[in-house]
């Protein structure tokens, strides 16, 4: 019941104590510098992601906020094909707990699948991706 009660008085003040930390991601992204970190309002996701999004798409699936903390190569990093040369740890605030599984299933999931192929960035391309079965979201 407290994880409940806790839950739904998050603002967005506390998205970035949400976001992991480099050390909490995966051995691969160990030697990346953080390239980029603060608040990711809806207007800021649609310009700098997918061709198509717009800040109201995003409204309209319930998302109000959120918080960014991104990873990338160092400069003497050799990159490769294969190579992850970014990583990412988002923190989002919604206005309904029943939008967070269809944001992830028809929004962030789908946007991704539906790039696959397509550039993203300078060199580079989006060749595959391979979403995470994950169990437990709140409204599942």
């Amino acid at each position: 019941m407290a994880i409940n009660r806790a839950t739904f008085h998050i603002t967005d003040d506390n998205l970035e104590q949400m976001v992991l930390e480099q050390e909490d991601l995966p051995g691969e992204f160990s030697v990346h510098q953080m390239v980029r970190e603060g608040q990711l309002d809806n207007r800021t996701m649609a310009e700098q992601g997918f061709p198509g999004n717009s800040e109201d798409r995003f409204r309209q699936a319930g998302r109000i906020t959120g918080f960014l903390r991104e990873f990338g190569p160092t400069t003497n990093m050799q990159s490769q094909d294969g190579f992850n040369f970014l990583g990412a740890t988002v923190a989002h605030l919604f206005d309904d707990p029943e939008k967070v599984s269809s944001w992830m299933r028809d929004i962030f999931i789908k946007d991704f699948q539906q790039n696959v192929g397509e550039k993203v960035g300078d060199d580079h391309q989006l060749v595959s991706v391979t979403p995470l079965e994950i169990e437990g979201f709140y409204d599942e």
